[in-house]
């Protein structure tokens, strides 16, 4: 009966790491063996690798964290991924008309940067994860999937997006939902979040911060 109680993690501390916004495009995706074309962080990579000399050699993906891996090490470690991981080259429009300038964007093979700071879970319900359409979303589910990354926040339709994602450390379960009051400022003609998942369109998890109901 004690060695299954120690089993389950009776007795046992559970630690768990929440991270804010991880990026990893722009500078750090064009820092990487792997990169995507991004010819506004073009005049940012020179001058950053005339004053860094790793820049110079090129960095690699445990690098990108510096000296601060050890300090992510919990049971269970989440952060908010903020740039998709995709090749899809077209970005989502603005409220104003035309592509969203503020758009973040990263090789999918950098989720191997991810790995190596044993990140368990990211939270895909921010003002982001839609930079690059819907393509770009997918080609993110598939990124984390393959490298074994739990995520929530997002789905193919409103239902899917609020399914908790239930992750297990020292003999216990914990469920992580994501839901996001940022949106991308554009509406439809429902007056509902462009970004937002609904009962046919996929999207993130999006919620009216000021809505009583």
């Amino acid at each position: 009966m004690a060695a299954r109680l120690i089993k389950q993690g009776v007795g046992k501390t559970l630690h768990l790491g929440f991270g804010g916004d991880v990026s990893l495009g722009g500078l750090i995706d064009q820092s990487l063996p792997n990169s995507v074309p991004d010819p506004m962080a073009v005049r940012d990579v020179k001058v950053a690798r005339r004053q860094h000399p790793l820049l110079q050699r090129g960095m690699r993906t445990a690098e990108v964290w510096g000296d601060s891996v050890g300090d992510l090490q919990t049971g269970i470690t989440t952060v908010s991924l903020v740039s998709p991981l995709t090749l899809h080259s077209q970005r989502s429009r603005s409220a104003g008309g035309g592509a969203k300038r503020q758009a973040q964007r990263a090789h999918p093979l950098q989720v191997e940067a991810l790995v190596d700071a044993n990140i368990d879970f990211v939270t895909l319900a921010n003002g982001h994860s839609m930079d690059y359409q819907e393509e770009g979303l997918l080609d993110t589910w598939a990124a984390l999937d393959a490298a074994n990354i739990a995520h929530a926040g997002s789905g193919e339709d409103r239902e899917a997006a609020l399914r908790p994602r239930v992750l297990g450390a020292t003999g216990r379960k914990v469920a992580y939902f994501a839901l996001s009051a940022e949106g991308c400022g554009l509406r439809d003609a429902a007056g509902g979040e462009i970004w937002a998942a609904a009962d046919r369109r996929t999207g993130i998890y999006h919620f009216e911060l000021w809505d009583a109901r």
